[in-house]
C-alpha cells in the first residue's frame, strides 16, 4: 500500500469533498422528512374530515331525538289518559256488579213469590 502523502490542496480537497457529501446527505434527509411530515398531514388531514363527517351524522341523528321535556309532557299525558282510562273501568265493573246484585236479588224475589 502506498503511503500518500498530504499537502493543503489534497486537504482542502478532501474536505470539500466531504462536506460536499455531508451537505448532501444532510439535503436528502431533511427532503425525506419534509416528504414524511407532508404524507402525515395529509393522512391527518384525512381523519379529521372522517371525524368531521361523523360529528356531522351524529349531529343530524340528535336534531331526530326528543328532549327530555318533550318526552316528560308526552309521557305525562298517556299517564293522566291511563289513569282516567282506569278510573272509567273500574267505574264500568262497580255498575256491573251492582247490576248484577239487582237482578239476582229481583231473581230470588221472583222465585220465592212463585
Amino acid at each position: 500500500m502506498s503511503e500518500e502523502k498530504w499537502n493543503v490542496t489534497s486537504l482542502k480537497e478532501y474536505f470539500e469533498m466531504q462536506f460536499n457529501l455531508f451537505e448532501n446527505n444532510i439535503n436528502n434527509r431533511f427532503a425525506n422528512s419534509e416528504e414524511a411530515v407532508n404524507k402525515a398531514e395529509h393522512e391527518m388531514n384525512r381523519r379529521l374530515n372522517g371525524m368531521n363527517e361523523f360529528r356531522e351524522q351524529l349531529k343530524d341523528q340528535e336534531n331526530t331525538y326528543i328532549t327530555r321535556t318533550e318526552y316528560n309532557l308526552h309521557h305525562q299525558s298517556m299517564l293522566d289518559k291511563v289513569t282516567s282510562n282506569t278510573k272509567l273501568i273500574y267505574w264500568g265493573i262497580g255498575i256491573w256488579a251492582v247490576v248484577q246484585i239487582i237482578i239476582g236479588i229481583i231473581v230470588a224475589y221472583e222465585l220465592n213469590k212463585l
